[in-house]
């Protein structure tokens, strides 16, 4: 985290190929150049990871195959499969 009063975001990125995680890599990079915070989720295998540049401007966590959990004030729990 850059500074507790700076913007922040997350991209969550579904479709782990090759292409999408490098044009969000790309984005969260420049947003994060910019002074946000940035948190980019993404799913991939690690091989096609390690193919994009090391992360400067931003933080990646590769979530593949992990359950992402929403809150919800209702019971039970909303959730996105990658």
């Amino acid at each position: 985290m850059l500074h507790p009063s700076s913007p922040s975001i997350a991209i969550l990125n579904l479709l782990g190929d090759y292409s999408f995680n490098a044009y969000n890599f790309g984005l969260a990079e420049g947003l994060g150049k910019q002074g946000i915070d940035v948190d980019l989720y993404t799913c991939g295998d690690e091989s096609m990871l390690a193919e994009l540049p090391a992360t400067l401007f931003h933080k990646r966590l590769n979530v593949m195959g992990a359950f992402l959990f929403v809150s919800s004030p209702r019971p039970g729990r909303q959730y996105v499969e990658c």
